[in-house]
């Protein structure tokens, strides 16, 4: 179960965004190539130190890649990758 206020995983984007509330949907657009990595890894891994559950859908990634570039993040107590 989730603890205290939902994190982005980036405390100067939580400032940006504002206080996230359980439930809410969080969506970034970026262009086809753009290096979204370092935000997706680090919500990924803000999602699983609180025990929250993560929707994560991507429209120029197979499922495949998605598991195989951030599996740490999904894996408890491990850090995000680079």
């Amino acid at each position: 179960m989730p603890k205290g206020r939902p994190t982005t995983g980036l405390p100067a984007l939580d400032n940006l965004l504002g206080e996230i509330q359980l439930g809410d949907n969080v969506v970034w657009e970026v262009d086809s190539g753009a290096q979204a990595d370092r935000f997706v890894s680090r919500f990924i891994e803000a999602a699983a130190d609180e025990g929250s559950t993560l929707v994560y859908v991507s429209f120029n990634r197979s499922p495949q890649s998605i598991v195989s570039r951030y599996m740490a993040s999904m894996s408890p107590g491990s850090s995000a990758p680079t």
